[in-house]
């Protein structure tokens, strides 16, 4: 009986800090409700823009085992990066939005290259 009792008391606590846990994940992180960043196209092959609405903005693409593959900034609203010499695969572009009279905005834009 004292098995149950601590099979059952061990359940309820790992539920507990699951839920807990999975709570407490998003905090410090400013969610927006509008996109702000695109990239097209999806997939792409040659050529990838980035639009941004913020006239500026940072732009890093990593490939799929987190690698900086480019690094650019975007001017006037969009950038365009030459891809022809990465892989095929999958890239996670990481768009950061700095105004002055706002904290840091991310946001994170899946795409593959064919």
């Amino acid at each position: 009986m004292k098995k149950l009792y601590v099979l059952l008391l061990s359940a309820f606590l790992f539920g507990l800090m699951a839920t807990v846990h999975a709570q407490d994940f998003s905090l410090g992180e400013k969610k927006s409700e509008l996109k702000k960043a695109s990239a097209f196209p999806n997939p792409f092959k040659g050529k990838l823009t980035i639009k941004c609405s913020e006239s500026t903005a940072d732009v890093y693409v990593y490939d799929s085992f987190g690698r900086l593959t480019h690094q650019e900034k975007i001017k006037d609203g969009s950038t365009t990066i030459n891809t022809l010499d990465d892989k095929v695969g999958l890239y996670m572009i990481v768009v950061l939005i700095n105004k002055a009279d706002s904290p840091l905005e991310k946001e994170t834009i899946k795409v593959a290259k064919e």
